[in-house]
């Protein structure tokens, strides 16, 4: 039997994918997230497909702005950052806070 070797690919290396691959598969993978949650009745669950959606808006623009570059190179473990801009920030927000109330974001409703 031929003895293994440890391959030190990343999994989107070894999987010869393309950014704009990923994104599809990512797409898909949240449209079919997005009819499981659904089933649930669980309205904050259900909230998580508008995080994974706009992850996913951010990536696409960030890959159209920078066509040489990565985005899934960008990541808080790699250092590299892809930037918000302030509606985005907002959104995510108004997301986490339907999510986690006030637990994230502490304060964030003064009612």
């Amino acid at each position: 039997m031929p003895k293994s070797t440890k391959s030190t690919k990343s999994i989107t290396e070894s999987l010869n994918l393309t950014p704009e691959q990923s994104l599809e598969l990512m797409r898909k993978a949240s449209h079919e997230f997005y009819q499981a949650a659904i089933a649930t009745q669980c309205h904050a669950f259900v909230e998580f497909t508008g995080l994974m959606n706009e992850f996913i808006k951010v990536a696409y623009e960030f890959q159209q702005n920078n066509p040489t570059l990565d985005f899934r190179e960008h990541n808080q473990h790699t250092g590299k950052v892809l930037r918000l801009q302030p509606y985005q920030r907002d959104y995510i927000r108004e997301k986490l806070d339907c999510i986690y109330q006030d637990e994230i974001f502490p304060d964030s409703h003064n009612d």
